[in-house]
Order: structure tokens, then C-alpha cells, then sequence
């Protein structure tokens, strides 16, 4: 969740979304990967806000997220942008150059 210059709470997206009736490792190395996504988000949208703790939770990806971008990504990105001539960056350009 996110805050509005305004002060009011928003919701980023729940492309991830997930019901588990327990906390087992696999929710908790989800929700993990759930919480970089959305420090990536204040990272690149108010990167002064960021404390030491969520930087060093960026620097720090999970297994199954390294494991993603080194095996699966590649071709993903290959197969959708190149092949499919697919373009999911939606509202990029409205970002600067925080990253």
C-alpha cells in the first residue's frame, strides 16, 4: 500500500495475490517477495523515504526471485518483447530517473 500526496492510503495491485491457510515457508518467502516489489515501487517514486532496514531488504532478493530472473526472465522478456512485440511498461515514462 501506498500513500497519495494527499495523505490517502492506495493500493499498487494484487497481480500477486495469493490465500494460504497457513504460514508456511512458501507465504512467507511470497510475501517477502510481495514486500521488495512494493519497496522497488518507493524506491523509483521516493527514494528519500526508504529507511536502512528496506534498503538492505532490496539488496537481499529471495532464492525463488534470483532464481527467476537469471533462468526465466531471459527468455520471458525474449519470447513477449522480441517474438510477441509485447510492451508491459505501463506509465514508465512517468518515473524519472530514480533507479
Amino acid at each position: 500500500m501506498l500513500v497519495t500526496p494527499d495523505g490517502q492510503p492506495a493500493f499498487v495491485d494484487f497481480q500477486m495475490a495469493w490465500h494460504a491457510p497457513g504460514r508456511g515457508r512458501l507465504f512467507r518467502t511470497l510475501g517477502y517477495d510481495d514486500l521488495r516489489h512494493l519497496l522497488k515501487h518507493k524506491r523509483t517514486y521516493c527514494a528519500e523515504h526508504l529507511t536502512d532496514r528496506q534498503r538492505r531488504i532490496l539488496a537481499a532478493p529471495s532464492l525463488p526471485s534470483r532464481l527467476w530472473m537469471r533462468i526465466v526472465k531471459p527468455p520471458y522478456l525474449f519470447i513477449t518483447r522480441r517474438l510477441l512485440g509485447w510492451a508491459d511498461r505501463e506509465g514508465a515514462s512517468d518515473r524519472g530517473e530514480a533507479r
